[in-house]
Formats: structure tokens, C-alpha cells, sequence
């Protein structure tokens, strides 16, 4: 039988770190002497502490490794457990790389003579949403924003709620260079709702929207027109540069707008491409 500090330095882990799993119930002395309350260890433990630190290096914690030393997991199970680690540690080291190469966009932007400045992209994951919709193709903005009217008057009269704030679903017609195709433009109006429902106007789509795995996101605060596309433009640029393949439909949210305010500066707006995996 070894004395803890004995054990401590044999296993090359300090004294706190075995009180700490004795705490736990993950590896308690083999011996406590009633006298002075020396913990002691056995040499054959050694290998039960092996085996927690082996599984916390692979990125198990505390609580799950309790589990398995309790239970040992038929060989299926702790293959699925093993898997799932891995998934979440491809995961980590992906969000990894995607902060390395935003760091290295930003030093490169500081050392250059660019006069652009940089906008503010977070990659999120965004869950599926229930929304009513009218999608047309080929109208400029101001011909398109009266169908939030539409959808919010059908909406009312079935008795059903807007959620969340409104967006636009841009499948087509990117803005490039300060060109806009308005033939090409297919938009769809989004109101978000709270429960199904059969729609009286035939114009209008009630489905669920997918979720998006990762979703690139800019929130812009200031007007529309000019100065959003200018900032979505630079958004687009630096994906691009920081190796981001981004896809389409992309999807612009106006979480302060109109009807909130008469000052166009504080209007704010996130946009969202989804990313390509």
C-alpha cells in the first residue's frame, strides 16, 4: 500500500487531483486509517487512474467517466459513446480553425493599407421555425414590403401570433458591385407564427423552415439600402477570404425597424448565409 503523496508521484498527478476524484467516487483510497486519516492506495489502482486520465484526454468529463467506470458499457454502447466524443471533438477543432483564420483575417486587414472596415461574423446554429409566406419573383422592395400586411391580416383572423421578428428569404438576385437584377429577384416574405393553420389567402405558404446547421450571421445596425448592402458586401468578402463556402437562399432578419423607430440609424438587421460543410 502506498501513502497518497507516494501515489501521487508514482501516477504523476498531484494530491489535489486524487482528493478531488476520491470527492467524486471516481477513485477512492483503498484505505483510510482510522487513526490519522492517512488515505492509502494500492499499486493495482494505478490502473483504474490510468484509464479515467486516458479518458479524459479524449474529451470525456468527470461525470460521464463515473458512469462508465460504474457501469461498464457493453461493447455497442461504448462504441456509440466513443463516436459521439469524436463528432464532438471534429466539431470543437472545426470552430478551432474557423477562429484561427478569423484571427489571421484580422491581422492581415491591421497590416494592410485597406481602407474597408470590418464587419463582425458569427457562426451559429439556427433551429427550425414555424412561418407563414408569400414569395414573388421579380419586384423591387418597395412593391414587396406590403405582403407583411397581407400575412399579418390572415394571420390575425385565424387567431394565430407572430413569434418572432419578420424576415426575408432571398433565393436569387445578390446584390454585386451595386448592381441589382430586379427580374431576377425571387424573395419571400417570413412572418414567424405559433402554430399551424390553414391559410384563407391562397397567396400565403404555411411550412416549417429547415434548420441551418451552420449559419454565418452580420447583425447591422443603420439603414437599409446603400449602407446594409455595403456591409453585407464587405460580409460576403470576408468569408471568402477566411475560406468560408457560403450558399443560397440566404435570409436578412429585422429585429428594429420600421414601425419602431423613424430613424433609420437605429435600425438594426442580421444577415444570415448558410455555410456549405
Amino acid at each position: 500500500m502506498l501513502k497518497i503523496g507516494d501515489f501521487s508521484k508514482l501516477a504523476g498527478v498531484s494530491v489535489k487531483t486524487l482528493r478531488h476524484y476520491g470527492a467524486l467516487g471516481l477513485l477512492c483510497p483503498a484505505q483510510v486509517s482510522g487513526e490519522n486519516g492517512y488515505r492509502y492506495y494500492g499499486q493495482e489502482q494505478l490502473c483504474i487512474l490510468n484509464r479515467i486520465l486516458a479518458l479524459k484526454e479524449t474529451g470525456f468529463s468527470l461525470e460521464e467517466i463515473k458512469g462508465i467506470l460504474q457501469a461498464p458499457l457493453p461493447k455497442d454502447a461504448l462504441l456509440g459513446l466513443l463516436q459521439g466524443k469524436l463528432q464532438q471533438t471534429e466539431q470543437a477543432i472545426l470552430q478551432a480553425q474557423e477562429a484561427a483564420a478569423g484571427l489571421q483575417q484580422r491581422i492581415r486587414h491591421i497590416l494592410s493599407e485597406e481602407a474597408y472596415e470590418m464587419v463582425d461574423i458569427t457562426i451559429k446554429k439556427v433551429e427550425p421555425v414555424l412561418v407563414a409566406s408569400i414569395r414573388r419573383q421579380g419586384l423591387e422592395p418597395d412593391d414587396f414590403a406590403g405582403f407583411y400586411s397581407v400575412i399579418g391580416e390572415d394571420i390575425g383572423r385565424h387567431g394565430v401570433k407572430e413569434i418572432a421578428p419578420i424576415m426575408v428569404i432571398r433565393h436569387d438576385g445578390v446584390c454585386i458591385d451595386g448592381v441589382w437584377d430586379w427580374q431576377a429577384h425571387d424573395w419571400e416574405a417570413i412572418v414567424q407564427i405559433d402554430q399551424e393553420y390553414t391559410p384563407g389567402n391562397p397567396d400565403i405558404r404555411v411550412y416549417r423552415l429547415p434548420a441551418v446547421e451552420r449559419m454565418a450571421c452580420m447583425v447591422f445596425r443603420g439603414a437599409w439600402g446603400e449602407p446594409i448592402r455595403l456591409a453585407t458586401e464587405q460580409m460576403l468578402k470576408q468569408m471568402q477570404d477566411g475560406g468560408l463556402r457560403y450558399a443560397y437562399p440566404f435570409r436578412e432578419i429585422f429585429h428594429y425597424g420600421e414601425g419602431q423607430s423613424d430613424d433609420w440609424s437605429t435600425f438594426v438587421t442580421e444577415v444570415q448565409y448558410p455555410l456549405e460543410k
